[in-house]
């Protein structure tokens, strides 16, 4: 049986201690800038004036106002 909860599995005293640093990160950052919220990973991204345009792994253009 294979799991993905971390708990379960043994780790190096490394490895917590690098995702306890990004966890701490990702606390400090969260309300750092406006960020784009994307459904899928971008392929392509072209900026054009006040416009973005954003090609996806979903096989969707998107143009975007970064007004």
């Amino acid at each position: 049986m294979q799991t993905t909860d971390v708990d379960n599995l043994f780790q190096a005293e490394a490895d917590i201690k690098g995702a306890q640093a990004r966890q701490e990160k990702a606390e400090r950052t969260k309300d750092i800038g406006e960020p784009i919220d994307l459904k899928s990973k971008i392929i392509s991204l072209v900026v054009r004036g006040q416009d973005v345009w954003t090609a996806e792994s979903s096989k969707v253009v998107r143009r975007i106002d970064l007004n």
